[in-house]
């Protein structure tokens, strides 16, 4: 009576044609019935390109609880299969071969529950698992049963790379002090390494249990591979953690280890509804390196990049949220310190990561320098267009030495910045962005000849190399329109001129089209007439010849009007007070 019920619900379940050869009774009646079935074979879906069945079984005898399957589902008592073999598949786009069309929409007949399976035994079962979204196969045979403890060993690929899997579970009657079930898992590689050891409420109550776990891989997103979170490519890694699994939330504690120079402590808590992730957790470094978060791979095209376009100020770090799916939170990070390849002005790092419905904010956001704070707010949207970036930072305290150490000029510097832009890593961003940035600087001193050169006086070739002048003030305001950024006002004030610029600034190329003109306080030595031109990018600075070049006949003219005087105009002293104060009104 029951062959063909089944068969058919299996099917209507699964949309394909589940067959099944016969059903019989295995014991008397009860209200605890165990049914043999045999020969059970459930087809491919259309969509797979195999000619072996998704499950063929020689025998599985179950036994079960008649009455829970009036309103809990079905919940087994016995289980034994001899002789199975499952192909299980899970394509590029995340369709799986187990599922049917009723697959996650609620409903579909009532759970399967082991909480009450007290026997099982497996003879001749093999299982292949491939999947192409994380790029694993595995091959592993069960074995087994409730008196002897259940084993599993095989072996598979993950990323391509080759492992050896084995699993085992204690006799069922076999607990530790506190009444739980024992249970190892092992996944072990040259580029992988994953084990698991700890305890289950019940055998098999893979919904209630806690572990420790040891984990290692090339890059972070081999360890990913296994527990698919999301994670990026980094340098080798190695951890530790206290997990603990209680139906849908997952807790991670004591978590430990390195990646790549950098080390890391932390927590997390997850939560999974609905087929929503909800996260929150906080992580600690003593030391952090950013090139961690990247791979051999990714290094080597960056320096590829950078020697095609060269080097460029503003981080090429992606910023697309699309990969993260229906997962938010919130996620705590600090680093005592920052490791950079040579000189650097931030030094530590705070930040509270907060994902809401595609929407990255980070804030507050706080960088540590030597001196001074950078702080403020970043925040990624991700629009149809893709990801938007808006950047609101301010900085405080700081110096200037510490942002431009080859410039030489030394003083208390702060500044604004308040720009949006479109683009999938912030350097792309930035070249689409528009407002506001502003750098400025007061009572400082700078080289005498790099303040005699700024007013335009040849004579600063000749000054001590040693010699220091006054610097009032630097006071650089832009104003930035789809990713070029204009001078405003641009000025610094020394004891010995005034220097205004004029021109942009275009990212992403970060390419300088500016002029500089300065007008001495002083007499000049020797005064180089003509707007002097800078091009080049921002870390590559080139200071050209006067677009007005001095001809033989000019520079013996200026030799003479230093030698008896002249009436070249003299700078006054800029309020630099309310210059700065209109600078930073944004």
């Amino acid at each position: 009576m029951l062959d063909k019920t089944i068969a058919q619900r299996l099917s209507k379940a699964l949309d394909r044609p589940v067959t099944i050869g016969s059903v019989e009774r295995a014991d008397r009646f009860s209200l605890h019935p165990v049914l043999e079935i045999r020969d059970v074979t459930i087809p491919q879906p259309d969509w797979v390109k195999q000619s072996r069945p998704m499950v063929h079984v020689d025998t599985l005898r179950i036994g079960f609880d008649s009455l829970a399957l009036l309103w809990s589902g079905l919940k087994l008592e016995q289980l034994d299969v001899d002789g199975a073999q499952a192909l299980l598949i899970r394509d590029a786009g995340r369709q799986t071969n187990w599922s049917g069309s009723d697959s996650g929409k609620g409903g579909g007949g009532g759970a399967l529950s082991l909480d009450t399976l007290s026997l099982i035994d497996l003879k001749n079962v093999a299982i292949d698992y491939r999947d192409a979204v994380q790029q694993r196969e595995f091959a592993v045979t069960l074995s087994g049963s409730s008196k002897q403890g259940l084993r599993v060993a095989g072996s598979g690929k993950v990323r391509g790379n080759a492992v050896k899997v084995s699993a085992s579970g204690a006799p069922f009657g076999e607990t530790d002090a506190k009444g739980r079930w024992p249970f190892a898992l092992g996944i072990d590689g040259d580029s992988l390494g994953f084990d698991a050891k700890g305890t289950m409420a019940g055998p098999l109550r893979f919904d209630d249990s806690a572990m420790e776990i040891r984990a290692r891989g090339a890059d972070l997103r081999d360890i990913d591979a296994l527990i698919e979170a999301g994670l990026p490519g980094t340098q080798p890694v190695k951890m530790t953690a206290h997990v603990e699994h209680h139906g849908d939330n997952w807790q991670i504690s004591a978590l430990r280890g390195t990646v790549g120079r950098s080390d890391f402590t932390g927590r997390a808590v997850i939560e999974k509804r609905d087929h929503h992730t909800q996260i929150d957790g906080s992580i600690s470094a003593s030391r952090f390196d950013f090139a961690d978060l990247s791979t051999d791979a990714g290094e080597a095209r960056a320096k590829a990049k950078e020697a095609r376009i060269g080097k460029r100020v503003i981080p090429d770090t992606a910023i697309d949220l699309s990969h993260l799916g229906n997962t938010d939170g919130s996620l705590r990070i600090h680093a005592d310190r920052l490791l950079w390849p040579g000189s650097k002005p931030f030094r530590a790092l705070d930040a509270t990561l907060t994902l809401d419905d595609r929407t990255l904010t980070i804030s507050p956001l706080r960088f540590a320098m030597p001196r001074g704070v950078l702080s403020g707010s970043a925040t990624v949207t991700q629009k149809a267009a893709g990801p938007q970036l808006h950047l609101n930072l301010t900085l405080k305290g700081a110096q200037l030495s510490d942002l431009f150490p080859a410039t030489g000029i030394d003083a208390a510097a702060s500044g604004k910045v308040d720009l949006t832009g479109m683009g999938k890593t912030v350097r792309a961003a930035i070249g689409t962005a528009n407002g506001r940035a502003t750098l400025v600087a007061r009572n400082g001193s700078l080289p005498d000849r790099t303040a005699l050169l700024l007013g335009q006086d040849a004579g600063g070739l000749f000054s001590g190399k040693k010699k220091q002048a006054q610097l009032r003030c630097l006071i650089a305001p832009f104003v930035f329109q789809s990713g070029t950024a204009r001078a405003q006002s641009v000025l610094i004030d020394t004891n010995r001129a005034v220097t205004r610029a004029a021109g942009t600034i275009s990212f992403p190329s970060e390419n300088l089209n500016l002029a500089l003109n300065g007008v001495a306080k002083q007499g000049s030595t020797l005064r180089i007439n003509g707007a002097i031109p800078v091009g080049g990018t921002i870390s590559a600075p080139d200071v050209g010849r006067p677009a007005k070049g001095d001809t033989v006949g000019d520079i013996i003219g200026q030799v003479g009007k230093a030698i008896f005087g002249s009436r070249e105009p003299r700078a006054a002293d800029t309020d630099c007070d309310a210059e700065i104060a209109r600078a930073l009104n944004f």
